[in-house]
Order: C-alpha cells, then sequence, then structure tokens
C-alpha cells in the first residue's frame, strides 16, 4: 500500500498521539498512565491502519 494514501492519518495521529503520549510520561506521577496511553494509542493505530 502506498505510503501517500495513509499521510493525512499519520499526520493526525502524530499531532494527537505524541504531545499525549509525552505529557502522560513526564507529568504523571502513576506508571499505569503512559502504560494505558500507550495502549490505547496501539488500539487507535491497530483501528485506523487494518486493512478494510
Amino acid at each position: 500500500m502506498n505510503n501517500s494514501q495513509h499521510q493525512g492519518k499519520y499526520h493526525l495521529l502524530a499531532i494527537l498521539l505524541i504531545p499525549g503520549f509525552l505529557v502522560s510520561i513526564f507529568l504523571s506521577n502513576s506508571f499505569w498512565v503512559p502504560l494505558i496511553f500507550g495502549l490505547v494509542a496501539a488500539v487507535i493505530l491497530y483501528l485506523a491502519f487494518r486493512k478494510s
């Protein structure tokens, strides 16, 4: 599959997930918050890029 077909999804996910993940890592006192955010991000990536 061509990378340009997913370019909009890559940009949207990068804008939403990267800052949220960094905030959850550096501003959280708990180990579970980044772990849960990472799992949610993985599910979102799976749903966004699975083949229809």
